[in-house]
């Protein structure tokens, strides 16, 4: 009988798991920020160059810093 239990409740988290995490990833993407073009570029520019002073940290091939 507790095995009988164990399998439908193994079952219904089977089926209801997917479920749940639909409706979390759903629940996430409800007021995601639209915004014009001009608006997106001045947002990634303003992410790429906080931080930066010019020197990006790359090595060129001979393993020498920019």
């Amino acid at each position: 009988m507790a095995e009988g239990a164990v399998l439908i409740l193994v079952l219904l988290l089977a089926v209801a798991g997917p479920f749940v995490l639909y409706a979390l990833i759903q629940s996430e993407t409800d007021d995601v920020p639209t915004m014009d073009r001009t608006e997106a570029e001045r947002t990634a520019r303003r992410d790429s160059d906080e931080g930066r002073d010019g020197d990006v940290g790359w090595d060129d091939r001979n393993g020498r810093r920019r």
